[in-house]
């Protein structure tokens, strides 16, 4: 009796594949099937198989059908990567429509090609779960208020978020991701963009300029209260704008201390009534206990958008940023050109000492401490600043070394990063326009997430280590299952 197990499998195949719809056909157990018979005879014909299910009952005319259907799902399935059909793939819809739930890309991806995606990614049919480690992306709460220039963003201690800014005249408002609901918080006073830190007692320090209005201001934010106070800040504060000289610095860089204190580094001031602006060497101290600010030494260089991470060891390290475009008399031939170099800032001393240069980056950087005490230093939009290179990768990611005090290319991104910030478990959850993904510093690899419904949003790690992104007219929540 002829072995029939080709036959068999074959035609079981096709009927699980014609009454299950999605179920993909194993074609690795064909091919087993089929070197075993063909060792002991030969090969089932598809002539063979056609005339016994036409004496079976079906047409010649359906038989015929069936097989070519079931020829070209083989062939798909042989070519298809991975080598398996794939489940069809729901289009996430347009950013005017309400986000819905999205599932990343399984696979990471290293040094991936440059150019953000001209279409959202997709997500694969409901009847596929995520694997474990990708991003699943939900909308989280409407705004009040449209953002959509870079609105600054602090995580609170009960894991909701302050959002300031993103617009002229626009109140702040603080997003409740567990309620979905996001509440309108007023300073009494135009905010505009600029930089939020955390204190250690729970409130928020905010240093913030429209540039509408031409005016700066510094608060601090309780949200056990809801209440706004200013800061008395003679060097932050004021019409920075206006026409005519002013020494009122706009955009330093915020840094929290190990003793609760913050470092408030460069910015940038006017210089003329033509509006000529400098980049400013001077850095200062906010001490929240009495609500004042006092100098501390100056940068060894003048700098604007550039990276204050504290270390382990409670020194913080300066990198990156841009310098001066003019003098008090005069227009500097390197305008506002990116720096590469770096400086350390001692507390204990007040003193700023240079340290090993970048490798690779330039200009506008973030920085973030890493568990094993080394620093993640990333280039990214801030301060009205644009990545060096534009949007066109790949990103490069270098790593300090305290020890050694020198910089090393670790790895590169898919895109240059406009945001970056540091997960619970050491990774890093970057975007860039409408992309993002989660870069891995022990493995320099870059696992996608799902894309951003709109450009210029700005991240916030929640308590329990979900990331809120906020940006346009809402917020997402991208949770790791």
């Amino acid at each position: 009796m002829p072995d029939t197990t080709f036959e068999t499998l074959l035609s079981g195949q096709l009927r699980a594949y014609a009454e299950a719809g999605v179920r993909p056909i194993d074609r690795f157990a064909i091919a087993e099937a089929t070197i075993a018979s063909g060792r002991a005879r030969e090969h089932t014909t598809g002539a063979q198989i056609f005339r016994r299910w036409t004496r079976g009952g079906l047409t010649p005319l359906i038989a015929a059908l069936v097989l070519l259907g079931l020829l070209i799902a083989l062939i798909g399935a042989l070519l298809l990567p991975g080598g398996r059909p794939s489940l069809p793939a729901v289009v996430v819809p347009p950013a005017s429509a309400t986000p819905a739930p999205t599932v990343a890309s399984a696979a990471p991806v290293a040094e991936a090609s440059a150019g953000p995606s001209p279409t959202p990614l997709v997500f694969p049919s409901p009847l596929l779960k995520p694997a474990r480690g990708q991003a699943v992306q939900t909308k989280a709460a409407d705004l009040h208020v449209s953002r959509y220039d870079n609105p600054v963003v602090v995580a609170l201690p009960d894991g909701r978020v302050l959002v300031v800014g993103g617009l002229s005249d626009a109140p702040g408002e603080v997003v409740d991701p567990s309620t979905g609901q996001s509440t309108v918080t007023d300073p009494g006073a135009v905010t505009g963009d600029g930089s939020g830190v955390l204190l250690r007692d729970g409130r928020v320090l905010l240093v913030l300029t429209d540039t509408n209005h031409g005016t700066s201001t510094v608060f601090l934010f309780d949200p056990e209260t809801s209440s706004w106070a200013p800061v008395d800040a003679p060097d932050y504060q004021g019409e920075s704008l206006a026409k005519g000289a002013s020494n009122i610095r706009r955009y330093p860089t915020l840094t929290l201390l190990h003793d609760g204190r913050v470092l408030l580094s460069g910015g940038r001031l006017n210089l003329s009534s033509s509006g000529t602006q400098t980049t400013v060497e001077s850095a200062a101290l906010f001490d929240p206990v009495t609500a004042m600010i006092s100098p501390t030494g100056s940068m060894v260089h003048p700098r604007v958008g550039h990276s204050a991470t504290t270390m382990s060891d409670g020194r913080v390290l300066i990198a990156g940023g841009r310098g001066s475009c003019a003098t008090p008399t005069e227009v500097l031939r390197s305008c506002d050109a990116p720096l590469r170099d770096a400086e350390i800032y001692d507390p204990a001393t007040g003193a700023f000492t240079p340290t090993g240069g970048m490798s690779s980056l330039q200009g506008t950087t973030e920085g973030l401490s890493l568990p094993d005490d080394r620093v993640l230093v990333l280039p990214t939009a801030t301060a009205g600043y644009e990545p060096d290179g534009g949007d066109d990768g790949p990103g490069h990611v270098e790593i300090y070394d305290p020890s050694s005090e020198t910089f090393e290319v670790a790895a590169t991104t898919p895109h240059p990063a406009r945001t970056a910030a540091l997960l619970p478990d050491g990774r890093v959850f970057l975007t860039a326009g409408t992309w993002a993904g989660v870069f891995d510093p022990t493995t320099g690899l870059t696992q996608v997430a799902p894309a951003p419904p709109a450009e210029a949003q700005q991240p916030a790690v929640l308590p329990d280590g979900r990331v809120l992104l906020v940006g346009g007219p809402w917020a997402e929540l991208y949770t790791w299952p």
